[in-house]
């Protein structure tokens, strides 16, 4: 499964790249670009907020939770390099290319590289966010995400969604979950966490026993022949709905060190 984060920050980036010249720059050039608009651009709280409300209608509460994560990623010293260095080769091997679209893709690597680098608790938490953000967007929308048949944009705003009317207390966890993540790669530092061939063998296994188990314990046997006919769009999307995230929500079921090993697979999975 692979999933879209870091939608506030996308349209940070975004306002940036869009004011780059179509001339392939050097990566110093861009780098030293990239960090004057930051300055010029995000220095101030109104600056700050005008970024975080083109996307959604955050209250001032929900505002004070999300701007100091704008201000220190955004601001973070190694932003620029970063993000230069992730963006030229895609210039060079497309100099006329949007740089909309590049910027997109630079900051999903952003994101899927610092997930990557977070502890076993913070990816299990991240789990359990994907599957309360599916939930929260209906059974239709719930199996078309985790099925992979949304776009990218279509599920930062359902995620935007959820957190504009979640608590606080929920906005504040995910919105400090993003930080660290970012940071993270940005600071190149924790490493990755990685397993060999042989672990992720055994934690695939040992996950899809987990599935098989939770999915036996949740649905009715005539519920499991309908969802195991192949026919999905043929079941009621509540029922799939069910299914997908019971089959999400198995790996925090799993015992050690399996669990710490399919999160991490799970982590590789959104790269």
């Amino acid at each position: 499964m692979r999933t879209r984060i870091f939608g506030w920050l996308l349209a940070a980036l975004l306002g940036l790249v869009s004011t780059v010249h179509a001339q392939v720059p050097t990566e110093r050039e861009l780098a030293s670009l990239f960090r004057a608009l930051i300055e010029d651009r995000y220095a101030t709280d109104a600056q700050l907020d005008a970024v975080l409300l083109q996307r959604a209608p955050w209250s001032a509460e929900q505002l004070a939770i999300r701007r100091p994560m704008l201000r220190a990623v955004m601001r973070h010293e190694a932003m620029p390099a970063y993000m230069a260095a992730i963006m030229l080769p895609m210039l060079k091997a497309d100099p006329k290319a949007d740089f909309r679209r590049l910027g997109a893709e630079a900051m999903m690597m952003l994101q899927s590289k610092g997930v990557a680098r977070l502890p076993e608790q913070r990816q299990a938490e991240l789990v359990e966010h994907i599957i309360a953000v599916a939930r929260s967007a209906g059974a239709k929308q719930c199996t078309a995400v985790l099925r992979g048949k949304v776009a990218p944009r279509e599920i930062d705003d359902m995620e935007l969604a959820y957190l504009v009317k979640a608590p606080l207390a929920t906005l504040e966890a995910v919105t400090r979950l993003y930080q660290e993540a970012a940071e993270a790669e940005l600071s190149r530092f924790p490493d990755v966490r990685r397993i060999d061939a042989g672990q992720a063998g055994m934690a695939a296994k040992v996950y899809a026993l987990t599935i098989r188990e939770r999915v036996r314990s949740k649905f009715t046997p005539a519920q499991l022949r309908e969802l195991n006919s192949g026919e999905l769009e043929d079941v009621p999307a509540t029922d799939v709905c069910d299914m997908l995230t019971e089959a999400i929500s198995a790996m925090l079921d799993m015992p050690e060190p399996y669990r710490a090993w399919q999160l991490v697979r799970f982590a590789q999975g959104l790269q």
